[in-house]
C-alpha cells in the first residue's frame, strides 16, 4: 500500500506541474498516442481491472486527461515524448529529450535599452505616486532645509557686503576699528549643500537592495543592467530638480540673493541651483552604488549615517579643510567638497570672508568649471561601480 500511494503521489505532483497552458492538443500528439494505446491492446497489456486507487487505461485518446492516465500506467517513454513535443510539460526547466522531432520556441525577441528604460521610468513614477507617506517625505524635506536658513543671522543673504575700507593705524587713531566679515552665505550654503547631499543620497540608498529580488528575475528574462541603472538615474534627476527647485526657492525668497555669477552670468541664483543640484545628484548616484554594495537593508542606516555626516564636516564650510594634511586628501572623496567649492565660486566667498583662503573657492571659470569636473567624475565612478555590481548580481 505504501509503494502505490507513493506512486500515485509522485504521479499526481508531476500531473500539477505537467499541466498544459491551454485545453487545446497539439495535433501531433494524439495521433501517437492513440497508436500506442492500440499497440498496448493488442499486446494484452491494457490494464482494465486497476488496484483500488489507481486508473485504468482509457478505452480511447481524446483528451489530455486520457494521455496522462496512459503515461500514468506504462513506460516512461510515453512522458519521454510527451515532455518533448510540449515544452510546457517539462519538469524543473529539464533540456528536451531526443526521443521526437521536438519542436523548438523561438525565444521571445528582447526589448531595446530605450523601451526597457522607458518601461522602467513609467513604472517607477507610478510606485512614488502611490506611495504618499514618501512622496510627503521627499517634498517636505527640501522644504525643511529651505525654511531652516531663516535661522542663519544676518541681512546680506548671499550677496557679497560692502565692507568699509580697512584703516591702518596711525598715531590719532592707533586702534582703528575691526572689520567684522559675515560669515551668514557661509552658513548659508553648509544647510543647503549638507541638505542636497542629504536629499539626494536617501532617495537612492535604499532602492536597489529593496528591489533586488525583482531585479533578478527580470535580468532572467532579458533585463539589461544599464538599462535598469539608467533609468534610476533618470528618476533621480528628476526627484532632486524637484527638490532642489523648492529648496532654493524657498531660501532665495528668505535671503538676499547671490551679487554675481561665474558661467551664467545674469542668473546667479540659478547657478546656485545647480550648484545644489549637481550634489544632489552625485550624492543619489553614490547612494545607488551603496544600495548595490550592500547585502541587507539593515547596512543602509549605518552607511547613510557617516556618509553624510562625513560630507557635512569634509566639505569645507564648517572647519577650513585647504592645507590640511589628511582631511584634504579625504575631501576629494566627498561630493559636496567639491560642490560647496562650486557654490563658493558663485558666491565669491573669498571676496565675502577675505579670512579665509581656498583656492577651490576663487570666482573664476577655470576654477568652477574644475570643481564641477571633479564632481562629475564622482558620479561617474559611482555609477561604473552600481553597474559592476549590477552585473556581477545579475549572473548569480
Amino acid at each position: 500500500m505504501r509503494t502505490t500511494s507513493t506512486a500515485r503521489t509522485r504521479s499526481s505532483s508531476w500531473l500539477r506541474e505537467a499541466s498544459p497552458s491551454t485545453t487545446a492538443p497539439p495535433r501531433e500528439v494524439l495521433p501517437y498516442f492513440r497508436q500506442r494505446l492500440n499497440e498496448i491492446a493488442s499486446q494484452g497489456r491494457l490494464l482494465l481491472n486497476t488496484p483500488k486507487g489507481t486508473l485504468p487505461d482509457p478505452p480511447a485518446v481524446d483528451g489530455y486527461a486520457d494521455v496522462y492516465a496512459l503515461i500514468r500506467n506504462h513506460t516512461a517513454e510515453l512522458r519521454q515524448y510527451m515532455e518533448a513535443t510540449v515544452p510546457s510539460t517539462r519538469r524543473g526547466g529539464a533540456p528536451a529529450a531526443s526521443a521526437g522531432p521536438a519542436t523548438r520556441e523561438k525565444p521571445p525577441k528582447q526589448q531595446s535599452v530605450l523601451r526597457q528604460v522607458s518601461t522602467l521610468v513609467r513604472r517607477q513614477l507610478r510606485i512614488v505616486a502611490a506611495d504618499p507617506s514618501y512622496l510627503a517625505f521627499m517634498l517636505l524635506l527640501p522644504i525643511i532645509m529651505g525654511l531652516l536658513t531663516k535661522a542663519i543671522e544676518g541681512s546680506d543673504g548671499f550677496a557679497v557686503p560692502h565692507y568699509p575700507e580697512p584703516t591702518p593705524p596711525t598715531p590719532e587713531n592707533p586702534t582703528p576699528p575691526i572689520i567684522r566679515y559675515s560669515s551668514q552665505a557661509l552658513q548659508l550654503l553648509v544647510i543647503l549643500i549638507t541638505g542636497a547631499a542629504f536629499s539626494g543620497m536617501s532617495a537612492t540608498i535604499r532602492d536597489l537592495i529593496g528591489e533586488r529580488d525583482v531585479f533578478l528575475r527580470e535580468k532572467a528574462v532579458g533585463l539589461r543592467s544599464g538599462a535598469y541603472l539608467f533609468s534610476k538615474a533618470t528618476i533621480l534627476a528628476l526627484i532632486t530638480t524637484i527638490q532642489t527647485a523648492l529648496m532654493l526657492g524657498i531660501a532665495l525668497a528668505l535671503n538676499k540673493g547671490p551679487s554675481d555669477a561665474v558661467i551664467l552670468e545674469g542668473w546667479p541664483g540659478l547657478e546656485l541651483a545647480f550648484c545644489c543640484w549637481a550634489v544632489a545628484f552625485v550624492s543619489g548616484l553614490l547612494g545607488l552604488a551603496v544600495s548595490a554594495m550592500v547585502s541587507s537593508s539593515e547596512q543602509v542606516m549605518p552607511v547613510l549615517v557617516v556618509s553624510i555626516m562625513a560630507q557635512l564636516v569634509l566639505s569645507g564650510g564648517i572647519i577650513p579643510i585647504s592645507g590640511r594634511a589628511v582631511f584634504e586628501q579625504l575631501a576629494w572623496f566627498m561630493p559636496s567638497r567639491w560642490g560647496y567649492a562650486m557654490a563658493s565660486s558663485t558666491l565669491e566667498m573669498l571676496a565675502i570672508l577675505p579670512n579665509r583662503d581656498d583656492a577651490l573657492w576663487k570666482h573664476e571659470t577655470a576654477q568652477w568649471l574644475t570643481d564641477y569636473g571633479m564632481l562629475s567624475a564622482i558620479g561617474l565612478v559611482c555609477m561604473v561601480v552600481c553597474y559592476a555590481a549590477l552585473a556581477r548580481r545579475g549572473r548569480r
